[in-house]
């Protein structure tokens, strides 16, 4: 992110890996958990809030991880900006389809989810990772306290 800013960029998108190609094929040596990444997300964060002129926000990644902070969540951003448009159509693989039901299609969520406060708008994870990784990592906001 301050590498970006330095360049005078004004928004940063980091996303989380999707398991596909290469990286599915070496996904436990090559791909990190969640909670191995989680440290530098929250930094990040930390870095975007001190440095407001650049914007940061992460893909793939769940707001249960990202502690319900919507702002830095380019899933719920991308979700409510495809709900309030919603003749946004999306070219996948030559087929056309609503962005909304396409990024959901290509996401897993768990049982712990639907106890989620933020379960409408979240996408949850790519589809492949809980395969490789489990869903230990993830827990249900129940709150916002």
């Amino acid at each position: 992110a301050e590498l970006f800013k330095n360049k005078g960029s004004k928004c940063v998108n980091i996303a989380f890996p999707h398991l596909n190609g290469n990286a599915l094929e070496n996904a436990k040596t090559k791909i990190p958990t969640y909670t191995e990444i989680m440290p530098y997300v929250d930094k990040t964060i930390e870095f975007a809030k001190i440095n407001p002129e650049i914007h940061c926000e992460f893909e793939a990644i769940p707001l249960c991880l990202l502690k319900g902070n919507k702002k830095h969540c380019a899933d719920y951003i991308q979700t409510i900006s495809a709900r309030k448009n919603q003749n946004f159509i999306h070219q996948l693989d030559d087929k056309e389809g609503d962005w909304d039901e396409v990024r959901r299609s290509i996401k897993s969520k768990f049982e712990t989810c639907k106890e989620c406060i933020h379960d409408d708008v979240c996408e949850g994870v790519w589809s492949e990772y809980p395969t490789f990784f489990g869903n230990k990592e993830f827990k249900a906001i129940k709150n916002t306290l």
